[in-house]
């Protein structure tokens, strides 16, 4: 790509995040009732109705899809990971779930989960990443780009500066490549950030990022 040859950039590697939606449940037929008079056509009463209680449920599911060839870059690393592997295959459905999500909805290692119709099965839990917001799963880039029929698109670029001194240029080197580009690194997200000193202990290894959503 453009970015991964400006200067000071040691790796970049794309991502997708989108919010899955499913539509769950049964709507009650549409009734409609008429009446007539005396002297005239028919009128009509109750013009169109529901007959007994709606029951739709939707249910929508943040997941990001990431590179697997890449463990260190992008929207979770196999730092993150606090039981399970990352991923091991290409061509399997594989995920990795947020530590919370799979606490609430009660899934283990091993387990299964659905999107899309598709099944994946749950190699890896991964807690939050340090000073970034999480997804509730995490799969293969190009699985996810072919549920969402956006081949080869992605909404997220992760970059990896040389040194952590050269983020600033290198995030100003984005801006100018790419029109419109909103670039966030993580200096500015440490300084959002509030937590234990090792937490700003734990950001600090990731000075040579900039990340672009």
């Amino acid at each position: 790509t453009a970015v991964s040859k400006l200067t000071d950039v040691s790796s970049a590697v794309g991502g997708l995040t989108l919010n899955l939606t499913t539509v769950s449940g049964t709507v009650p037929k549409q009734t409609s009732t008429s009446t007539q008079s005396n002297n005239g056509p028919p009128t009509g009463g109750s013009a169109g109705g529901f007959n007994g209680p709606r029951s739709v449920n939707f249910t929508s599911v943040a997941v990001s899809g990431v590179d697997p060839s890449s463990s260190d870059l992008g929207a979770i690393t196999s730092d993150e990971l606090t039981s399970g592997t990352w991923f091991t295959s290409t061509t399997k459905r594989q995920a990795i779930l947020d530590v919370n999500y799979a606490s609430t909805k009660n899934k283990q290692v091993g387990d299964t989960i659905k999107l899309s119709g598709k099944t994946y099965t749950v190699v890896g839990i991964a807690k939050t990443p340090v000073g970034g917001s999480s997804s509730d799963v995490y799969i293969d880039l190009t699985q996810l780009q072919k549920l969402a029929g956006d081949s080869g698109k992605i909404n997220t670029l992760y970059v990896r500066a040389t040194t952590a001194s050269a983020v600033a240029a290198v995030s100003k080197r984005i801006s100018s490549t790419i029109s419109g580009a909103s670039v966030t690194t993580s200096a500015s997200l440490a300084k959002q950030m509030t937590g234990t000193l090792s937490s700003a202990k734990s950001l600090t290894s990731k000075l040579g990022f900039v990340l672009e959503a």
